[in-house]
C-alpha cells in the first residue's frame, strides 16, 4: 500500500503543478533561480511567469536615422527605427556615450515593440532597445546574427 499511496500522491503533486503553471502562479519546484549560486553571482531570486514573458512583442528594428536628445540630462540619442510592414518608430535611448551616430545608422538591433509610451525629457518613446551591461559599465546593442527582415518578431 505504502508504494500506490507514493504513486498517487505524485499524481497528485504534477497535477497541482500543471494547474498552478496553467494559471500563471509559480510553484516552488518550478523556480529555477533558486539557491545560492544564483544569488552568489548576482541573479536575481525570481522568475517571470511563461504568460508574462510571452506577452513582450520583441522586434528586429533597423535605425535609420539618429539625433542627440539636447533636452535631457543624460547623453541620449532619439532614433527613429523602421519596423518594416510595422511601421517607424521613436525610441530614445542613453547609449550616446557607447556608440556614434556613424555606428548606429542601418544597424539591425531587438526592441521591446509593445512597450508603454513614455515621455523622456519631451520626447515620446515608443519603444526599448535591448542591450547587455557588463560589471565594468561596457553596453553592447542586442543584434541579430544573421539578416533578417525589419519587424520580425523575436521568439
Amino acid at each position: 500500500m505504502d508504494n500506490i499511496d507514493g504513486i498517487i500522491n505524485d499524481i497528485e503533486r504534477e497535477d497541482r503543478e500543471r494547474e498552478e503553471a496553467e494559471s500563471g502562479r509559480e510553484s516552488a519546484s518550478n523556480n529555477y533561480n533558486t539557491g545560492d549560486t544564483a544569488t552568489e553571482v548576482g541573479i536575481p531570486n525570481r522568475t517571470v511567469g511563461f504568460k508574462d514573458f510571452e506577452s513582450l512583442d520583441l522586434r528586429v528594428a533597423r535605425v535609420v536615422d539618429v539625433e542627440d536628445h539636447t533636452g535631457s540630462r543624460k547623453p541620449m540619442y532619439k532614433l527613429t527605427l523602421s519596423l518594416g510592414e510595422l511601421g517607424s518608430r521613436v525610441v530614445v535611448a542613453g547609449i550616446k556615450s557607447f556608440y556614434s551616430k556613424d555606428e548606429l545608422i542601418g544597424k539591425r538591433i531587438v526592441i521591446v515593440a509593445n512597450l508603454e509610451r513614455k515621455s523622456i525629457a519631451g520626447i515620446i518613446s515608443e519603444g526599448m532597445i535591448l542591450a547587455a551591461e557588463d560589471d565594468a559599465g561596457n553596453v553592447s546593442l542586442m543584434v541579430p546574427d544573421k539578416s533578417i527582415d525589419e519587424g520580425s518578431r523575436i521568439r
